[in-house]
């Protein structure tokens, strides 16, 4: 049986395990990813199996490819990359992998946070310009507020950093009890109430039906009308359609881990 991996690269094929390869009688793999639908086909043709990176899987794939029966993603968020509905009606299991860069994106949501409430990009930029300028200044976390969406894997690990930094957390779920709010070291607030009370605001939820476009216009201005601070929203997905090219009344920064530059608004005042 045939197990295919058609969009690797030099770097995550160092990190297989040789000894678990030598297994797979028929291995393949590939360095790069495919450039189109047709030479991803052309890859899975006689395939069985696949390890799957940042290719998207489509019905059209699964129908092209009849013999595939297994499709294993390389992380989380696989309805992103594989067509789940299509997978099922043609009998193909799909897998994951449950907790894949959970204390990664926490950590590296803290490098952005520092970065931004530091003024850390623009200073750098000045210092190779030659300029040594320390205005505006930056901001410290401790003693700060965060507000978390979403207490996940991910959210209850950047609320443990959180207090690390001395901050207080509050956080926003759907489904908010007192014994993990205990267990957390949170207080679970109403939307609009972390919204008002919190320095520092980091989304960790999944993009669906509950919450797509729950954070909107309405929810930004509670939060630029509380105390100025930094903000960051990390799913550009849940943000309401209206709420892209919004105008403001500047009090904080406000940026997006998934695409930082486009999505930053800057407040004045």
């Amino acid at each position: 049986m045939r197990v295919v991996y058609p969009d690797a690269s030099p770097t995550m094929r160092a990190l297989l395990d040789a000894a678990q390869l030598a297994l797979l009688q028929d291995f393949v793999i590939y360095e790069d990813r495919p450039r189109s639908e047709a030479e991803l086909i052309a890859r899975l043709e006689d395939a069985w199996g696949v390890v799957l990176g940042w290719s998207y899987i489509s019905e059209h794939v699964m129908a092209a490819c009849p013999k595939l029966r297994v499709i294993s993603f390389t992380g989380t968020g696989v309805s992103n990359f594989v067509d789940l509905e299509a997978a099922n009606r043609h009998g193909v299991i799909v897998a994951n992998t449950p907790h894949y860069g959970d204390d990664t994106v926490a950590e590296h949501t803290f490098a952005l946070l520092l970065a931004l409430v530091r003024n850390i990009p623009r200073f750098d930029r000045l210092v190779r310009q030659g300029h040594w300028q320390q205005d505006p200044p930056g901001r410290q976390l401790c003693g700060k507020t965060l507000g978390l969406l979403g207490t996940g894997e991910i959210g209850s690990r950047v609320a443990r950093l959180g207090q690390a930094f001395g901050m207080r957390v509050l956080a926003w779920t759907a489904h908010p009890s007192p014994e993990r709010a205990a267990v957390l070291g949170v207080a679970f607030v109403s939307l609009e109430e972390l919204a008002r009370n919190s320095d520092v605001i980091s989304v960790h939820l999944a993009l669906n039906e509950g919450t797509r476009r729950l954070v909107g216009r309405s929810f930004l201005e509670k939060v630029c009308s509380s105390t100025p601070a930094a903000a960051r929203l990390c799913t550009p997905m849940l943000w309401s359609r209206c709420c892209a090219p919004v105008t403001l009344p500047e009090r904080r920064w406000m940026s997006s881990k998934m695409n930082l530059y486009p999505w930053i608004i800057r407040c004045s005042g």
